[in-house]
């Protein structure tokens, strides 16, 4: 996935846009997916494990049956062999629901002046996960941040979502303070079910502040990556 310096470089067009995702790079995506390490909930089947048992073609382990259990779930060929009632377990499949929370504050803005900034490479980073996470028919969702939330963008699977990301990230630029806490405690009210939250920053504020945000993250099952 590696690039070379200047064909991985932040482009802008003539009207100054800035262009956030290489087709070039796009391609070279192809083959590679993101999973959610950890379960996670969605409201299509999809390839990530989903918190909730129920019938799936995924098997996963037997238990003993207790009684009020559904008779449709008992293992007839198990007790056939060892004459005890269990029950099979699966475990459901679903889509993953991927959130993109991108620094738009002004430190995002070094090197003032440059071709590259920071927030160049952070829309960088986000354009391109938000490509592999809808090519997949994965949910992505996406909001930009400096000390209050800018840009919220809802989860959706559609490949059309990809346009609205990219010109919310294009159009933007960095500028004010930033409250990560705030940000982050607000984005988790926001985001109804566990899913995977990717956090892009420069992470300049306070250490304390910045593990309070996590916190309201982890907190809500959400698999986190900064």
């Amino acid at each position: 996935m590696a690039d070379s310096p200047r064909s991985s470089e932040a482009k802008t067009t003539r009207s100054g846009r800035r262009v956030v995702l290489d087709p070039k790079v796009a391609e070279r995506l192809s083959m590679l997916s993101l999973t959610a390490s950890r379960a996670v909930e969605g409201f299509m089947s999809g390839r990530h494990r989903s918190p909730h048992r129920g019938v799936s073609v995924e098997f996963v382990e037997r238990r003993p049956y207790v009684q009020g259990d559904d008779l449709r779930h008992l293992d007839w060929k198990a007790y056939a062999r060892n004459d005890r009632l269990s029950i099979k377990r699966y475990e459901e499949e679903t889509n993953l629901e991927c959130t993109f929370i991108v620094d738009a504050s002004g430190s995002m803005a070094y090197p003032e002046g440059s071709e590259r900034t920071k927030y160049d490479y952070a829309c960088q980073v986000a354009a391109c996960l938000a490509h592999m996470v809808l090519r997949d028919r994965d949910g992505a969702a996406m909001a930009l941040f400096d000390h209050v939330l800018d840009r919220v963008l809802p989860a959706s699977t559609s490949p059309g979502h990809l346009a609205p990301i990219l010109l919310s990230l294009s159009e933007r630029e960095p500028d004010g303070t930033t409250d990560l806490a705030t940000v982050m405690g607000r984005m988790s009210e926001r985001i109804s079910r566990p899913g995977l939250v990717v956090l892009i920053s420069d992470l300049f504020g306070d250490v304390t502040e910045l593990a309070k945000g996590l916190d309201h993250l982890c907190t809500r099952n959400h698999d986190t990556i900064v």
